[in-house]
């Protein structure tokens, strides 16, 4: 029989944590949210134990003192007859593993302790590390959430930082258990690895493990045969991003005829390759680190922003500005740039907290040219009794200083505003001509066979597309909104699909 539940919301562990919220409870392991009481500041009266066993106490406290105790996560397991040795000492790995880690996107070790028998008769171990807030890519997946390719990558991207940092970690650690339900989707988008029982930290037999560990359908076979080498943890990653496109878990998706999964799923040829290399059979064929699986991945230059999580939103916009031209043979489309640059770095900066040193840099500009130099220059002539040759030095300075700050915004607010990108597709020839107020300053000409992919860019609330080929990336329509780079990006798409070279 398993333990009964003994914890509950209110009690208080180790004199200090604080129990909030169960976050999962599965028979001898159960894990908690919970305050750390010794982490405020208001001194002595958090850490003393006889003072927090008062709940009232605690109650006030909280309710009293302006900064909050700091959320911690806490595993707990129970000593019982039930507990296999392979369980225990996977528990104490992972507090031996996050002592020794110190990454943004790892949650910190923060301590761990037992807990004597309590009235069931049971001694529990406890584990406490950072709290994250956020769902479980597992979570998600069980939710129906969708993931496009623009999220898959942004993952990708989080995950390799990670591994990265790992394998060049001093010994090299593996994780060895890549799943969805040990990758954590933060707030913000960012993704947090978890769960590091299983981890291979011994420099002398990183190449050749003796237990065979990891999850079915995202452990390589090379784990099920006692071996592991860095390219296992990178065909776990590959497998919970097919899950993630697919909806599929990758036992049913990776089966059958080779990689039939990517056939009906809407991502370019590019990750398709590189979503293939990554869980090749043979870790040989795989890359060998995680470093140079993100390289190869960063080539693919599809930028991806962190806000948009699993669909584009936008405002309701009409799609007219894109102006069109269909023939049997060939596709015209007009598009506008737009987008004004220091304009709209200003506007961006009001709206968020984030303030970016460029964006420090246009404000401090700003007010300094049109508060602060025409403060200083009627200051000066109230003031002056005598007009000397420095006073007169003095405003025509001040004067060229505002007249050049107010070109450049009426050059950045026109120009670039007017500025448009004609992009024609005919036979197997494609164009780009870039003109400002009818004035060509920009043309190119290739061959469609040439392209490699057409992709939306989020970027700061707006959309550009790319067209991908051989020897350059090309970027067009600074300002668009989210349903109108889909629209363009799905009508190139559809016209190269239907007349190919």
């Amino acid at each position: 029989m398993p333990p009964n539940p003994l914890f509950q919301v209110g009690d208080l562990l180790h004199h200090r944590y604080l129990l909030q919220q169960p976050l999962g409870q599965a028979g001898i392991r159960q894990t908690w949210l919970a305050l750390d009481l010794a982490s405020h500041s208001f001194g002595w009266l958090w850490r003393s134990p006889r003072l927090n066993t008062l709940p009232w106490l605690n109650t006030l406290k909280l309710l009293t003192f302006g900064r909050s105790p700091q959320w911690v996560t806490i595993k707990l397991l129970a000593f019982s007859p039930q507990l296999q040795w392979s369980d225990f000492k996977r528990f104490e790995k992972e507090a031996d593993v996050l002592q020794t880690l110190h990454h943004p996107r790892i949650p910190r070790y923060h301590h761990r302790f037992e807990i004597p028998e309590q009235s069931g008769g049971l001694t529990w171990f406890a584990l406490v590390q950072e709290f994250v807030p956020g769902h479980s890519l597992a979570d998600l997946l069980a939710q129906s959430k969708t993931f496009n390719e623009a999220i898959a990558q942004k993952i990708a991207q989080d995950v390799l930082q990670i591994l990265i940092y790992l394998q060049e970690s001093q010994p090299p650690i593996l994780h060895r258990d890549i799943k969805p339900s040990n990758l954590i989707l933060g707030q913000a988008g960012e993704t947090y690895l978890i769960d590091f029982g299983v981890a291979q930290t011994d420099s002398a037999s990183l190449d050749m493990t003796l237990t065979i560990v990891g999850s079915s359908g995202y452990a390589p076979l090379e784990q099920y045969w006692g071996k592991a080498v860095p390219a296992s943890d990178l065909y776990g990653l590959g497998a919970t991003l097919i899950h993630l496109l697919s909806g599929r878990p990758p036992q049913d998706a990776l089966q059958g005829e080779s990689h039939l999964w990517a056939e009906s799923l809407p991502i370019s040829a590019g990750f398709q390759r590189w979503l293939e290399r990554m869980t090749h059979a043979m870790p040989e064929k795989r890359y060998l680190t995680a470093r140079e699986a993100l390289d190869s991945l960063q080539t693919l230059d599809q930028v991806v922003s962190e806000r948009s999580l699993f669909s584009l939103k936008s405002k309701s916009v009409s799609a007219s500005r894109l102006k069109r031209y269909h023939s049997e043979d060939g596709l015209a489309l007009q598009i506008p740039s737009g987008q004004s640059h220091l304009w709209s770095q200003l506007q961006r900066s009001s709206q968020t907290a984030k303030l970016s040193w460029s964006r420090l840099g246009l404000w401090s500009l700003t007010l300094w040219s049109f508060v602060i130099v025409p403060t200083l220059m009627i200051s000066s002539l109230l003031n002056s009794e005598k007009q000397t040759l420095f006073f007169w030095e003095f405003q025509l300075l001040c004067s060229l200083n505002i007249l050049t700050v107010f070109i450049l915004y009426l050059w950045d607010l026109s120009v670039n505003h007017l500025e448009k990108t004609h992009l024609a597709f005919s036979g197997e020839q494609y164009e780009i001509i870039k003109t400002v107020l009818g004035v060509k300053f920009f043309q190119k000409q290739g061959n469609n066979q040439d392209i490699l992919g057409v992709f939306p860019h989020p970027k700061q609330g707006f959309y550009q597309v790319s067209l991908n080929t051989k020897d350059k990336i090309y970027f067009f329509g600074k300002d668009l909104q989210a349903n109108e780079a889909d629209s363009l990006v799905k009508e190139i798409r559809t016209w190269l699909q239907n007349h190919p070279s």
